[in-house]
């Protein structure tokens, strides 16, 4: 079985990393482990959905595998997730990729498309894919994702966005990693561990340690599992 982990940063990998052991470079961004009779490619994409669709891109077309995983941190708009569980997001979406009209909010389904098949024409979204691999979600919170290009840090910009969305979680990747995926004869899914609650910024507020090694955690169990 050939497995794909996607990660926007180093950090985000290192509890995996340190559990996996040896790696061979397969290039700058790509690196490659062996787990009893899996291989398992992490990619390092940079922080962003810029970064992480033009590397998905790449890499995709030279690539295939039988299963890929988004996995990173996230804010929460929901404060009934405790800080540091893992979440499954079950759809994502650019959830600030559209226009402002006044004081209304227009997706991009609203601002027309001269191709219909293109599948920013609607609302951004895009499900996730885990096909066989779903029984082994099935302990962990479904939430829908809000890939955005700035996080929230305002109250007044809070109040607004959680009006018109219906997120739980807020990422800078996810829907980026869906988008190049979805129509591919690869299953997919997203793991987001919570390292803060989405609020006015407060970072001591935030507990990232602890997102990032349950994220680990469960990255070698699912990894075992399969």
């Amino acid at each position: 079985m050939k497995i794909l982990i996607v990660t926007a940063t180093w950090k985000e990998s290192e509890p995996l990393r340190q559990a996996l052991g040896d790696c061979i470079p397969v290039e700058n961004i790509l690196f490659r482990y062996r787990l009893n009779d899996k291989v398992i490619d992490l990619l390092v994409t940079g922080t962003g959905m810029v970064s992480t669709a033009y590397a998905m891109g790449q890499l995709t077309g030279r690539q295939k595998y039988d299963l890929a995983i988004n996995a990173g941190i996230c804010g929460s708009f929901n404060r009934n997730i405790r800080l540091g569980e893992v979440v499954n997001v079950v759809a994502d979406s650019f959830a600030d990729m559209g226009a402002e009209d006044n004081d209304s909010w227009l997706p991009m389904s609203k601002l027309g498309s001269e191709n219909q098949d293109d599948l920013l024409s609607g609302d951004g979204t895009f499900i996730s894919n885990p096909g066989r691999f779903s029984v082994l979600l099935n302990h962990l919170r479904p939430v829908n994702g809000a890939t955005v290009n700035t996080v929230h840090g305002n109250a007044e910009s809070i109040r607004r966005f959680s009006v018109r969305t219906d997120a739980g979680i807020e990422t800078m990747e996810g829907a980026a990693f869906m988008f190049a995926l979805t129509g591919s004869d690869t299953k997919f899914i997203e793991l987001r561990s919570v390292s803060n609650y989405v609020e006015p910024r407060n970072t001591d507020n935030w507990n990232i340690p602890l997102a990032i090694g349950e994220l680990g955690v469960e990255l070698v169990r699912l990894l075992k599992d399969l």
